[in-house]
């Protein structure tokens, strides 16, 4: 859908620069530590509409961080769910404002990371969405980087912190218990197989509305 992309060079990413000043700054080969910064339009965009925020908003669809770190580069994202017709489902929305030239635009998505093979692997990258949606639509969770998703774990680490293999199960417990949270595990194997009964999947979706109807009580 997207029929205009804004291109913001030398990008100073927040999440970026926590994985680069503790892990990529003391690599013998050092990626650069600047970012590129995509915003997506669904319309036409041209120079002289940059300082327009009343032409901007109406037609944004959300930003997308390219890292130095090939050929996993993908960074933070956050895209308009309407951006892909395609997709099936609900979503969990945070609000999120940008500024592109001193013009401050908003926009509403889900939190996304790709896996970069070092740090955010895809248990990091995992959580680090599901932290990054709680601290960016509710105050009471604080804002959480990369690395300090991969040291949440380090009293019970498997190996070394980074390049990082990746979770168990366990560990991606604990992490969101000292996240604030207070998870629970369950194995498939306590409920049926039976597809007309499907009891896993009526059980994680009504443990998520639960989660969130506490969070809307506060």
């Amino acid at each position: 859908m997207a029929r205009s992309v804004v291109v913001e060079r030398h990008y100073i990413d927040r999440d970026y620069r926590d994985t680069f000043s503790q892990f990529h700054s003391k690599r013998f080969s050092t990626p650069d530590s600047r970012c590129v910064r995509l915003h997506f339009f669904d319309a036409p965009i041209g120079r002289d509409s940059m300082q327009d925020q009343d032409t901007l908003q109406p037609h944004y669809l959300g930003y997308s961080i390219i890292r130095p770190t090939r050929p996993n580069c993908i960074g933070r994202t956050l895209v308009k769910p309407e951006s892909r017709p395609s997709a099936r489902g609900s979503t969990c929305l945070c609000r999120e404002a940008v500024s592109i030239q001193g013009t401050e635009l908003k926009i509403e998505g889900f939190p996304f990371i790709s896996q970069d093979a070092d740090v955010t692997v895809c248990a990091q990258a995992a959580l680090w969405m599901v932290a990054r949606y709680f601290s960016d639509r509710y105050p009471i969770y604080r804002e959480t980087y990369p690395v300090q998703i991969g040291t949440l774990t380090r009293d019970y680490s498997v190996g070394r912190l980074f390049p990082s293999s990746g979770l168990y199960v366990w560990q991606l417990a604990e992490a969101l218990r000292r996240l604030g949270f207070a998870p629970l595990l369950y194995s498939r194997d306590q409920y049926s197989q039976d597809p007309t009964e499907n009891k896993g999947a009526r059980l994680n979706y009504s443990g998520t509305l639960g989660i969130l109807s506490k969070l809307h009580k506060r």
